[in-house]
């Protein structure tokens, strides 16, 4: 059975950093965690394929047996591919908030003082028009005043008087001109997550051909007839 493009590694490989003089990739353990997980999955699905063509090669058994040994030996074998795979998914993604968490504003005010100065400043900024406002915050933003813009990002918009758009607006821009590299990354895990998760639907697919085949349906529904068939006669003697 032919896999699915997303179950290669390379999916994920393609967001990790390269130098292209040097040929040389950036170690990223998140990205080297969720790259060995898609490879593990594409490995299981590979051996999903042999062991049903191992299975179904016998002739000793029948071929709705044979389907009920392919689904069980699939699914316990996929189980394997999925956890692996869904707990590097939640690791990239703690990776994530916790990137997400640490750029996200200037640290608050130490004490009384700077608390009572930050205050200040955003009475000062609520009273102002708004394009003043925005011209005083685009040139602490240009002289790189943390304490400043403290005072606003960590502020209910409404304190400021600005729209929610305009108090994220800002707070984009201050962590792309503080934390460039660390939002780049942010950008790429994302965006391997999507891939992972792909990945994911890709082999849960693969596996579900295999374990519910026609002959292993077909298995199943003759098993329950014949259990229904044993109950049924263990009632009438029963009666």
């Amino acid at each position: 059975m032919a896999l699915s493009p997303s179950l290669n590694r390379a999916v994920i490989d393609r967001y990790q950093i390269k130098d292209p003089r040097a040929g040389t990739v950036q170690p990223d353990p998140a990205l080297d965690d969720l790259a060995g997980a898609v490879e593990s999955a594409e490995q299981a699905a590979q051996e999903i394929d042999a062991m049903a063509a191992t299975i179904s090669a016998d002739r000793t058994r029948t071929a709705q047996d044979n389907a009920v040994r392919v689904r069980a030996a699939a699914t316990s074998i996929g189980q394997r591919g999925v956890a692996r795979l869904d707990s590097a998914l939640e690791r990239t993604q703690a990776e994530i908030g916790r990137l997400t968490a640490s750029t996200w504003a200037p640290a608050q005010p130490r004490n009384a003082s700077e608390e009572s100065r930050a205050a200040e400043l955003r009475s000062v900024l609520r009273t102002m028009e708004p394009e003043d406002r925005a011209a005083a915050i685009a040139g602490r933003l240009a002289a790189g005043d943390d304490q400043f813009l403290s005072a606003v990002l960590h502020a209910d918009p409404l304190l400021l008087g600005m729209s929610d758009v305009s108090h994220a607006s800002v707070r984009d821009r201050w962590r792309r001109q503080k934390f460039p590299v660390e939002l780049g990354r942010i950008e790429r895990l994302g965006k391997a997550v999507d891939a992972g998760r792909r990945s994911g639907l890709a082999f849960v697919a693969h596996v579900e051909a295999h374990a519910n085949s026609q002959p292993a349906r077909l298995a199943e529904i003759a098993a329950k007839a014949a259990a229904d068939a044993v109950a049924i006669a263990a009632a009438g003697n029963r009666a």
